[in-house]
């Protein structure tokens, strides 16, 4: 029997719940801002269950610049990029989560993955995000990859 994993399940029940929580007396704007948000959301954590981490981050992502009301986006398109291997895209989205964040528990239940990601050294993060080029080829990470390289002095890696 296959059995899910009870913290992906969790990821998903939250980002489906983003919408809900906002109030019915948004105007009719608001509200469509809200639900185009919700629906960008809902498909970004079918992604994530579904295990293609790329396009639930990309969606994630356009969730919050749809409507940055709610900075819950940015959490779960931070853990899907961990996912991709882009740590530094992940830890930066985590950070601006921890930053926005008004629930005292979610912003301290974030800092361990951020403190996880900010020990990688800018070797890790550039071998990491390189991986990622291959496994995501679709993905065009390539030109963040040989900038983070760049930025390490190994012209030789970039070739």
């Amino acid at each position: 029997m296959h059995r899910k994993h009870p913290r992906a399940l969790r990821f998903a029940a939250c980002a489906v719940s983003v919408a809900l929580v906002l109030p019915a007396s948004l105007p009719a704007a608001a509200q469509t801002k809200s639900e185009k948000s919700f629906a960008l959301a809902k498909e970004g954590a079918g992604h994530y269950k579904a295990k293609r981490y790329l396009e639930a981050a990309r969606l994630f992502e356009e969730a919050y610049r749809v409507n940055p009301v709610d900075p819950r986006n940015l959490r779960y398109a931070g853990s899907a990029w961990n996912k991709v291997g882009h740590w530094e895209r992940a830890l930066n989205l985590l950070e601006r989560y921890s930053q926005l964040a008004t629930n005292a528990a979610h912003r301290q239940s974030i800092q361990p993955r951020i403190a996880e990601l900010k020990k990688k050294t800018p070797r890790e993060r550039a071998d990491q995000l390189a991986l990622a080029t291959v496994k995501y080829p679709q993905g065009k990470l390539e030109i963040e990859a040989a900038r983070a390289l760049e930025r390490l002095g190994k012209k030789n890696d970039l070739e």
